[in-house]
């Protein structure tokens, strides 16, 4: 830091362009470049307005980019578990007894089979959540809504705070405590 202005900063005053580099082979590997986006372009903007260059500057992004081939095979490597057609023949099979025009569009919109595809998945998490699916676990969709939120606020800095202490019989002593005190309070 010089005269209060960080590297960052004396570098940004004379820069022309601002790059960062992800998921690239070594200390950035399994990094999303496209996490960086939103703050590059805030910088961006920030360093536009500050310094006021001839040229504004451009923000690029490196790495993590990849070939859709490899992007293809972490895709179903580590969520469908399976070839994307294997997949794609199941969400078929499915589609077929339920609405025959999404088939029939896939056939024609590659996007679409693939989106078919990716709804399928999303589809069947919640059922693996449901049936405890295990190689499924990190797949788990468990839908809830603002009641869980709340009820979590409602928990925090008690017992029930962590999952593994609510009982059903806790959860509902609880709750009946609670609402009778409401009750008497109101």
């Amino acid at each position: 830091m010089a005269n209060g202005i960080t590297s960052v900063e004396m570098v940004s005053a004379m820069a022309q362009d601002l790059t960062a580099e992800a998921d690239s082979g070594g200390h950035t590997d399994n990094r999303p470049a496209l996490a960086l986006l939103p703050t590059m372009l805030s910088l961006r903007d920030e360093f536009n307005q500050r310094f006021r260059y001839d040229e504004p500057l451009c923000v690029g992004l490196a790495g993590g980019i990849a070939t859709p081939a490899a992007q293809q095979r972490e895709v179903e490597t580590r969520f469908l578990l399976a070839s994307f057609e294997e997949t794609w023949q199941q969400t078929r099979a499915f589609f077929l007894t339920r609405n025959i025009r999404e088939v029939e569009r896939a056939k024609r919109d590659p996007k679409h089979k693939m989106s078919l595809v990716f709804r399928s998945y999303l589809g069947q998490s919640s059922r693996w959540a449901i049936t405890g699916e295990p190689n499924r676990k990190m797949d788990f969709q468990i839908w809830c809504g603002p009641s869980m939120g709340a009820f979590n606020q409602w928990v925090r800095g008690s017992l029930l705070k962590h999952p593994e202490n609510r009982r059903v019989v806790d959860l509902a002593l609880s709750l009946l405590v609670g609402a009778s005190v409401s009750t008497r309070a109101g």
